[in-house]
């Protein structure tokens, strides 16, 4: 500590960030798109809820309104598309698996 003398203020600002991207690469990061609207949606969003995602960027694409919009900001979602209501796409590190429609099977993604 004494060999750091007056540096150390600077370091010990710069640790915690230094220490927040480390456990984010080692995490990996997710992307999660809930497509949809109404009752179906709602669930998969409590379900995704329930799970601690602190790397994860969720997005939720509503069946209508401003979709177009985000299409054009976001051109990957444009293929994704509600089933049975809603859908769930979970990907990660930006490769998506196979949508699910129910909250067990969200569940699933992240057990």
């Amino acid at each position: 500590m004494a060999r750091l003398g007056p540096r150390i203020g600077a370091a010990a600002r710069s640790i915690p960030m230094m220490l927040c991207a480390l456990s984010a690469w080692h995490a990996g990061y997710s992307q999660v798109m809930i497509v949809g609207d109404g009752d179906a949606a709602r669930g998969l969003s409590v379900e995704l809820a329930r799970h601690y995602l602190p790397f994860a960027l969720v997005i939720p694409v509503a069946s209508t309104g401003r979709r177009e919009h985000l299409s054009a900001l976001l051109p990957f979602t444009a293929a994704m598309t509600p089933r049975d209501g809603a859908a769930a796409y979970v990907c990660r590190n930006f490769t998506c698996r196979q949508p699910v429609t129910t909250a067990p099977d969200l569940a699933a993604e992240f057990a």
